[in-house]
């Protein structure tokens, strides 16, 4: 008779971004700025499901700092060229 073992399958960096479809260096950057947390083994960055859940539960759109450009009016800029010809 075979056990099954409930030790759940760690990602590392790699798959997770692959996962989410973000870069690699987005996953880095969250776990520096402490909004998602790794499991480290050595140097390893691996994440839990439970981990990966609670970040995705929590969304990222509160804490972004992405900049809406179609917002964003420049003096001079090509909206104001096109208005005065």
């Amino acid at each position: 008779m075979q056990t099954i073992s409930a030790v759940p399958r760690l990602m590392d960096v790699n798959e997770l971004a692959s996962l989410w479809r973000v870069s690699p260096h987005t996953i880095r950057a969250w776990v520096q700025q402490k909004r998602l947390i790794p499991t480290r083994i050595c140097r390893r960055l691996l994440f839990h499901p439970d981990e990966c859940a609670r970040f995705l539960a929590a969304g990222t759109d509160s804490t972004s700092t992405r900049v809406d450009r179609t917002s964003v009016k420049v003096p001079g800029g090509p909206a104001q060229a096109w208005a005065e010809s």
